[in-house]
């Protein structure tokens, strides 16, 4: 077994991140290859709170921009009036 392959997440590591999410998106994100840094970034960048992500670094990296999609996903449609 090689010792610097990094460990799966685990589902309640995700969820510690972005909050309550159903199974099928957790699991997406998992698959998604992304590490607590990127799923934190992307949560950021969902929530307004970095610019893309800017001042963690993982904004141009492509597990940040997929986990940043399947969180936009799961964000309720505002209300056409």
């Amino acid at each position: 077994m090689d010792m610097d392959l990094p460990m799966p997440l685990t589902s309640d590591q995700v969820i510690a991140v972005v909050g309550p999410l159903d199974d099928l998106k957790i699991a997406e994100i998992i698959a998604s290859g992304a590490n607590l840094a990127q799923i934190t970034a992307a949560k950021l960048m969902l929530a307004g709170d970095e610019p893309a992500g800017t001042s963690l670094g993982h904004e141009d990296e492509p597990e940040t921009r997929r986990v940043y999609e399947i969180l936009q996903s799961e964000e309720p449609e505002p209300e056409e009036r």
